[in-house]
């Protein structure tokens, strides 16, 4: 019912999926290995900049948002305006600026790959108060048919970009307790202001529908808590003093080698916390060096 607010120009030319890998759950799953394009022995930024930059506005504005700029003849201010929204409200605590780049990646993950619109993005929920919201970096609805049932996945989303990807990966498993911990969080969060603020009274009423399901709805239906991920690595490999063509390979067999050792730790968390009745969307992107290099992207992007 949703339709995708993303600006999907210049997606597949940015990421490459690598490495695809079921984790063996009962319901749909898939751990996804994307690469930036190489050059000079180094991940080339310069396209994930400009996917980023074209949608500032998409990630932080509803479609409501949007629609009215739209019709004020207003929208051509909503950039400077999204620009001035990631100044005022930023993660200082976190360790290293640049945490707002996962977080629109994951965004983009979600709506071009996976093809779950955004019902909220962190953006938005950060303008809440309410502890339930915290610890979630974006809420989107991925809507498929499976076995004559029509399925509501509500994608609860989390994005780590950490040097180390063992600590993303553990990072990002603690804020998923944290969401299982809150058992109304689709109650509460249908009931927030800011989410009546973000949709139309139709949409807001055929969304809660589906996010808060009763025996008042169609048999053949159902909706589940399912979770989105995006993890941000350094890579690590050791390209001194090789042709650029050899970089290459070194990088790839590395990416390689990496992705059978994440996907074993991804499936060992999820069996370790018994969370084998849910679905996960995982994408990793491994960095030059990704602390530091979140935090130049971000800055560059906003001036």
């Amino acid at each position: 019912m949703l339709n995708r607010t993303s600006n999907e120009t210049g997606f597949k030319e940015t990421f490459e999926m690598k490495h695809l890998k079921d984790l063996e759950l009962p319901n749909e799953n898939y751990m996804k290995i994307y690469a930036l394009p190489i050059a000079n022995s180094k991940f080339d930024y310069k396209k994930l900049k400009e996917i980023v930059a074209n949608n500032i506005k998409n990630y932080v504005y509803s479609r409501r948002e949007i629609n009215e700029a739209i019709e004020k003849n207003v929208a051509d201010g909503l950039y400077a305006k999204a620009l001035n929204k990631f100044r005022e409200i930023k993660n200082e605590k976190d360790n290293g600026s640049g945490s707002e780049l996962g977080e629109i990646l994951l965004y983009l993950f979600m709506e071009c790959d996976l093809n779950a619109p955004k019902i909220l993005s962190k953006m938005e929920l950060k303008t809440n108060k309410n502890d339930y919201v915290k610890g979630a970096d974006g809420v989107f609805l991925h809507t498929y048919e499976k076995d004559g049932y029509k399925v509501f996945d509500l994608v609860i989303g989390e994005a780590k970009i950490k040097n180390n990807i063992s600590n993303a990966i553990s990072e990002a498993f603690n804020s998923i307790q944290d969401h299982l911990n809150q058992e109304d969080f689709e109650v509460d969060l249908v009931n927030e202001n800011i989410f009546r603020e973000k949709f139309d009274m139709e949409e807001a009423e055929e969304l809660k529908k589906i996010i808060v399901p009763s025996n008042a709805n169609a048999k053949d239906t159902t909706t589940n808590r399912a979770f989105g991920i995006f993890i941000g690595y350094s890579l690590n490999a050791n390209v001194e003093n090789v042709s650029s063509i050899q970089a290459i390979k070194i990088m790839e067999e590395e990416i390689e080698k990496n992705s059978n050792t994440i996907s074993n730790s991804l499936k060992k968390k999820i069996n370790d916390n018994n969370w084998n009745n849910y679905s996960f969307y995982i994408y990793i992107l491994p960095f030059n060096n990704a602390k530091e290099d979140r935090k130049d992207i971000m800055k560059y992007i906003l001036g």
